[in-house]
């Protein structure tokens, strides 16, 4: 999680807490779980100005 993020789109999130999983399914049946975090209300992107 923490990478995807910081790769496509700049983001660091340093405060990162697990708060759930939601599972998803597609027209096939394939389930993959969908990992769902907390963040600080405080947390802003690394590269905003």
């Amino acid at each position: 999680m923490r990478r995807a993020p910081a790769e496509e789109a700049g983001l660091e999130i340093a405060d990162l807490t697990p708060f759930g999983t939601e599972y998803a399914s597609d027209d096939a049946g394939a389930v993959l779980p969908i990992a769902i975090h907390a963040v600080p209300a405080t947390a802003t992107p690394a590269n905003s100005a």
